[in-house]
């Protein structure tokens, strides 16, 4: 994955300074974000802090509630989560897609 600019990785508390969920994404087909990466915002300290991070969407949720599958493709510094770990979430979680040049 590519290098984080520094203000992505330091805590910030939420709504402070920080990407917002792009609401075109979720207008988007389930399918169109397999195999992409994608940055979410992912809470640490009790909700009170935001690490974004990288996930590659390996397909659609198996619970009922989330839309997408997603693993985690970068090392957190703050977030208690460790690089490979799978997490289901929703289009309108997605603050950004990763484009190939």
């Amino acid at each position: 994955m590519p290098a984080e600019p520094l203000h992505n990785i330091v805590p910030i508390p939420p709504g402070r300074h920080r990407p917002d969920p792009g609401a075109i994404f979720s207008t988007m087909p389930v399918g169109s974000f397999f195999g992409k990466h994608v940055k979410l915002a992912v809470p640490f300290g009790c909700g009170k802090h935001i690490e974004h991070m990288w996930f590659l969407v390996l397909g659609p949720a198996e619970h009922e509630d989330e839309e997408l599958r997603g693993q985690l493709d970068n090392t957190p510094l703050y977030a208690e989560m460790k690089e490979g770990d799978l997490v289901e979430f929703k289009r309108n979680e997605i603050e950004t897609v990763l484009t190939e040049d």
